[in-house]
């Protein structure tokens, strides 16, 4: 997980993983701070998305 911090304040996550047919594909959240309680909401986002 990559994480960002933009100029508005916000946080922006990154992540990447490779899907079923083999390509590298990113997915990015945006939320409003970079607590722990805001990290385990973006883990729990990307593991509706990918499963």
């Amino acid at each position: 997980m990559y994480i960002k911090q933009l100029e508005n304040g916000q946080v922006r996550y990154t992540q990447k993983y490779v899907d079923k047919k083999g390509k590298t594909q990113k997915v990015q959240i945006t939320l409003p701070s970079k607590t722990k309680v805001m990290q385990a909401r973006a883990k729990s986002y990307w593991k509706k998305k990918f499963y």
